[in-house]
């Protein structure tokens, strides 16, 4: 099977588990009562959100560069902003092809070897990893009791924790395990691999593991742990602003947004195109929990979610036609 035609079968199997969620989630729902719900959307507060929206990319674009940095890059801040609107442009047709795209970017405009830029690629997704743990420890915080309360009349939750604590030493053996098969595979690789592609395999992993390490090396790391606040306070307040354009919403507490916006953000983790469907059957959930209407929550995830995906396809192809525009005095002066 040729590679093309694996991402079109991995495109298509994607996004129909996706609109397969898309569709169990939507389809108990009144569709009057949603219409009817939509009447009333205030536009304005979602157009306010969408904007602080594109201020957490410019910020995540602006982080970037500080990875970027101590590997002696200084990329111009609108490039990486670009890569950053194509990564998510990329990742609407197939899930992390966009962390690809951005660094592909990188290479063509900024010069930056692609396993370099994939490696801070991996130190800050590490960031956004740590800053999400973060958000969820401050739900458990804020809605403890309420969350304990949820916990208690649900059972199941307990015995699967339990589970998951118990099965602590199962995790250091296979562990273990998987330490031992990498370093198998890594003898196993160098034996049997032409020396050639061994070489460039080789190449990319240690590019990669450079790019990793420049998260300790950053003179800015202030900064960079700054802007990682920034963007993920402006994902949240996203969230609470949106509340206040719904009728079923506006009453809704920071707090309560805040428990939205984290198991949305888990939505999200998942492998479907941008996060259709997962997105939706989480906030839902979460919303309903809070007492808002079925039919009404089913309309806000709706409404959000089709607007910030509509937002970031438009600011993504917008990107991959100005690339070009931004970066020709410096294409003529390579040409020359």
């Amino acid at each position: 099977m040729s590679e093309t035609l694996k991402n079109i079968v991995k495109f298509t199997v994607l996004l129909a588990f996706g609109l397969l969620l898309f569709w169990l989630v939507y389809r108990n729902m009144d569709i009057e009562k949603i219409k009817e719900g939509l009447q009333n959307v205030k536009y304005s507060y979602l157009v306010f959100a969408m904007f602080l929206g594109i201020l957490s990319h410019i910020s995540r674009a602006i982080r970037w560069n500080y990875l970027l940095q101590p590997m002696g890059y200084k990329p111009k801040t609108v490039n990486t902003f670009f890569a950053v609107m194509v990564m998510y442009l990329a990742n609407m047709a197939l899930p992390r092809l966009g962390e690809v795209s951005r660094c592909t970017i990188m290479e063509r405009y900024e010069k930056i070897p692609f396993g370099k830029s994939l490696g801070t690629v991996v130190a800050e997704r590490s960031a956004d990893m740590f800053m999400l743990l973060l958000f969820t420890v401050l739900v458990v915080i804020t809605q403890f009791t309420t969350v304990s309360s949820f916990i208690a009349n649900n059972p199941e939750i307990q015995s699967n924790f339990q589970k998951f604590i118990s099965s602590g030493n199962k995790l250091a053996l296979l562990g273990a395990i998987g330490l031992a098969l990498a370093v198998i595979a890594y003898f196993l690789i160098k034996k049997f691999l032409s020396q050639k592609l061994y070489a460039k395999i080789k190449s990319l992993a240690l590019s990669v593991f450079e790019g990793f390490k420049s998260i300790f090396k950053m003179q800015k790391s202030l900064l960079f742990i700054l802007h990682s606040f920034i963007i993920w306070t402006l994902y949240f307040v996203m969230v609470y602003v949106a509340f206040f354009a719904f009728p079923a919403t506006e009453h809704l507490t920071l707090s309560m947004a805040l428990t939205v916006f984290v198991f949305s953000s888990y939505g999200m983790v998942a492998p479907v195109q941008g996060g259709i469907g997962a997105w939706h059957a989480m906030v839902i959930a979460t919303l309903v929990f809070y007492q808002v209407d079925f039919n009404q929550a089913g309309a806000f995830a709706f409404v959000v979610h089709g607007l910030n995906t509509l937002t970031l396809i438009s600011l993504g192809l917008v990107s991959l036609a100005l690339l070009p525009v931004v970066n020709k005095t410096k294409n003529a002066q390579n040409k020359g």
